[in-house]
C-alpha cells in the first residue's frame, strides 16, 4: 500500500528530476546551433524524451496500474484529501492550476493529448499508434509546461508541509538555472 508521502517522494524526485533534464537539455536546444555530432544530437534527442516521459507521469490521473498506484500529481492531490490534509476548496484550486497548465498550450498548438502520443509513439514504442503524431512540439511551449508543473509541485508540497506532512525534499526555486549552466557546461555554449 502506497501512503501518501510515498507518492509525494515520488512526485518530488520526478520534479527535481525534471528540471534537471530541462536545464541540461535546454542549451542544446535554443542555443546550441554547433550540436551536429551523433553522440550529441542522440544525448539531445534522449533528454528531450526524458523530458516529456517525466511530464506524462507527473500529470497521469490518479489510478492504479500494472505496477501499481501511480504518483503523479492528482495521485498527491487525492491521498492529501483521503487524509483531510487539503481542504476540498485547496485541492480544487491545485486541480485548476493543473488543468489550466495543459489548456495553456493549445494557443501554441500543442496540446497534452499531443505529448501523450508523442509518449505512446516514442517512448513506448509503439507500432500501432492511435492516431499521425502530425503535430510538432515546439521547446517553447514544453518549458513553459515543465516549468509551469514545477512551481505547481513546489506549490502543493508548500501548502502540504504547512498542513503538518513532513518535509521530504526541498524544491528550490532556482533549479532548472542551476541546471541550465550545467547544461551550458556540458555542450560548451553560453
Amino acid at each position: 500500500m502506497s501512503t501518501e508521502d510515498d507518492l509525494r517522494k515520488h512526485v518530488l524526485d520526478d520534479a527535481v528530476e525534471l528540471m534537471e533534464t530541462l536545464g541540461i537539455v535546454t542549451p542544446s536546444v535554443t542555443t546550441a546551433a554547433n550540436i551536429n555530432a551523433p553522440a550529441q544530437l542522440l544525448l539531445r534527442r534522449l533528454l528531450t524524451r526524458h523530458v516529456l516521459l517525466v511530464l506524462t507521469r507527473l500529470h497521469a490521473n490518479a489510478g492504479k496500474g500494472q505496477t501499481g498506484i501511480t504518483a503523479s500529481i492528482d495521485s498527491v492531490l487525492e491521498a492529501a484529501a483521503n487524509a483531510s490534509r487539503l481542504t476540498p476548496a485547496e485541492i480544487d484550486r491545485f486541480k485548476a492550476r493543473r488543468n489550466a497548465l495543459k489548456k495553456d498550450m493549445e494557443p501554441d498548438g500543442v496540446s497534452f493529448a499531443d505529448i501523450q502520443l508523442f509518449r505512446t509513439t516514442e517512448l513506448a514504442h509503439s507500432l500501432h499508434a492511435p492516431g499521425a503524431n502530425s503535430v510538432g512540439l515546439s521547446w517553447y511551449v514544453i518549458d513553459e509546461f515543465a516549468r509551469g508543473t514545477y512551481e505547481l509541485v513546489k506549490d502543493i508540497e508548500s501548502v502540504l508541509m504547512k498542513a503538518g506532512a513532513p518535509d521530504i525534499r526541498a524544491l528550490p526555486a532556482d533549479k532548472c538555472d542551476e541546471w541550465v549552466a550545467h547544461g551550458q557546461a556540458l555542450w560548451q555554449v553560453t
